[in-house]
């Protein structure tokens, strides 16, 4: 889920920092997890290729665009 701070959280207690509390990612703001920093680099890099703003392309044309490219975290 994208979140008020334009990062994506998944709502999992999955965070070891002590600064957010019951270590979960999001669901709004504060910390993500390294699952879900991956998707905002992703988004980043997916917006920067088709040279659009950032609020232009949503979370489920980033996730099509995975379906039929390049996979996240894969090496090329």
């Amino acid at each position: 889920m994208l979140g008020d701070s334009g990062h994506f959280y998944c709502g999992l207690p999955v965070l070891t920092c002590g600064c957010c509390e019951g270590n979960v990612c999001g669901p709004t703001s504060g910390c993500n997890c390294s699952a879900c920093k991956q998707l905002d680099v992703d988004m980043s890099e997916m917006r920067q290729r088709v040279d659009v703003p950032d609020d232009s392309v949503s979370a489920a044309e980033l996730i099509s665009s995975w379906t039929w490219g390049k996979q996240p975290g894969q090496q090329q």
